[in-house]
């Protein structure tokens, strides 16, 4: 079995520096971590590096800045690919909720709740215009290469407010609106403007905003 899949003793990760904690989710996460999961067609002419290091978990992660007992949600989780990490770190008295609206990704996502013993993970099925969360539930929201996916991207991030605790993180992660090869294609990513604009018409700040490999990483919180 993967090691992340371990049970850790909670009375440990809160003795644990948070930094530690997180170099760790991302060693695992590396070893692990199935890559995106792309379309045949897609995939003959596009190229997907064989390393998907450049998507530097550790600094969304670190962005996320995520506590044991916390509850996360992963927007548009497809594979799972933060699943992992984060039921690492939120342990087993924190939530996890993994929305989808594929259906392929839901099973798969609770094949990866059934085979991991994700006991803390909650898997919710999506909608365009709503993420279906339990009002006042989250104190972190994750959107990796989701933003570009959702049809009224305005009217979700509103009415994303309602599932938010108090001082709520939300991180978006996306790629820059470039032709660089590799999937997806420039005509389907969201320019880094145009993203500012639909979290500022949503009624949300940013906050910080980084340049990492490809792409770009925002952290922002409501009005």
């Amino acid at each position: 079995l993967p090691m992340w899949t371990l049970v850790w003793h909670e009375g440990m990760i809160g003795r644990m520096h948070h930094s530690l904690v997180l170099l760790i989710a991302l060693f695992l996460q590396l070893a692990v971590a199935p890559t995106e999961s792309i379309a045949r067609d897609e995939r003959r002419e596009l190229a997907v590096p064989a390393d998907d290091s450049w998507r530097r978990p550790d600094l969304v992660l670190e962005a996320l800045a995520v506590q044991p007992g916390e509850t996360v949600v992963d927007l548009g989780a497809g594979s799972g690919y933060y699943v992992g990490p984060l039921a690492t770190l939120v342990g087993r008295r924190g939530t996890v909720y993994a929305t989808d609206i594929d259906e392929s990704s839901l099973r798969g996502l609770e094949g990866l709740k059934a085979t991991h013993g994700f006991s803390q993970m909650v898997i919710i099925r999506g909608a365009h215009q709503s993420s279906g969360l339990p009002p006042n539930s989250v104190n972190a929201v994750l959107l990796s290469h989701t933003l570009r996916e959702l049809k009224h991207p305005v009217q979700f991030l509103y009415n994303l407010k309602q599932a938010l605790k108090r001082n709520a993180r939300i991180v978006i992660v996306d790629y820059h609106r470039t032709d660089d090869g590799f999937y997806p294609p420039k005509q389907r990513r969201i320019e880094l403007s145009e993203a500012k604009r639909v979290i500022h018409r949503a009624g949300y700040r940013i906050t910080a905003s980084k340049e990492i490999p490809r792409q770009y990483l925002l952290i922002c919180e409501p009005n």
